[in-house]
Parts: C-alpha cells; sequence; structure tokens
C-alpha cells in the first residue's frame, strides 16, 4: 500500500506498472510474491499465523488490483492526471481497508457474486 501511495502521488507510471507486474504473478502462482518474505520472515516477529496458499477468492483480488493498477500507470503515462487521482486515491482507500480493518471490498464482491450463483434457485411451490 505505502509504495501504491508513492506511484499516485508522484504520478509515476512506472511505480504502478512494477506493482502491477508483481500483483499479475499472484494471478497464476498460488502464494503471492511477497508471501515468503512473511512467511519466513515477519511473522515471527508478529507472533501470526503463516499466509495461506491463495484460492479462486484471492486470485480475484490479484485481477482486480493489476488491472487497477495498470490502469492507474497508464492513466498518469497518458498525461490524463485527473484520472490517475481519480483510480488512484480510492485504490489507496481500498488497500488500507484491507490493511487496517482487514475487510477487503474486492473479496466482499467476489463472496457476495459467488454466493448468488451457488444457492439453488427459488420456484414457486404450489
Amino acid at each position: 500500500m505505502l509504495v501504491t501511495l508513492v506511484g499516485v502521488i508522484t504520478a509515476s507510471p512506472a511505480v504502478l506498472w512494477t506493482l502491477a507486474a508483481l500483483t499479475s504473478v499472484g494471478i497464476v502462482l498460488p502464494f503471492h510474491p511477497f508471501d515468503p518474505l512473511y512467511n519466513y520472515g515477519f511473522r515471527y516477529l508478529t507472533r501470526t499465523r503463516s499466509m495461506p496458499r491463495s484460492g479462486p477468492q484471492r486470485h480475484f483480488v490479484f485481477i482486480l488490483a493489476t488491472a487497477w493498477l495498470a490502469a492507474t500507470g497508464w492513466a498518469f503515462h497518458a498525461g490524463a492526471d485527473m484520472v490517475g487521482f481519480a483510480l488512484g486515491v480510492p485504490l489507496i482507500l481500498v488497500a488500507a481497508l484491507a490493511s487496517t480493518t482487514n475487510f477487503c471490498i474486492p473479496s466482499f464482491i467476489y463472496n457476495t457474486v459467488v454466493d448468488r450463483w451457488h444457492k439453488p434457485a427459488v420456484t414457486g411451490g404450489g
């Protein structure tokens, strides 16, 4: 989130596209590239559990984040700074919400959509 903040504040396509590339790796792998840093280092300092393998929900988050970062970087690259900030500020806020409260809006969207797909159809009984 902090690197995203720097990328948006400085209107840097290179920073945002680098983050998009890193995030895109999480789409195809069963983990994010930063997970090993957490699992084999930082979690021992915080005495927390290791990160689980990525499932479809987390892959959805990576897809959304990759597209959002790429689009924000493209806007700054194209000179559309207002569009870049209009995309970047909500991105930072969504990331800050997930980081501080553990409530992830993209995960919530995924769960809502998947839950609707898996509910049985209600038919009239009569």
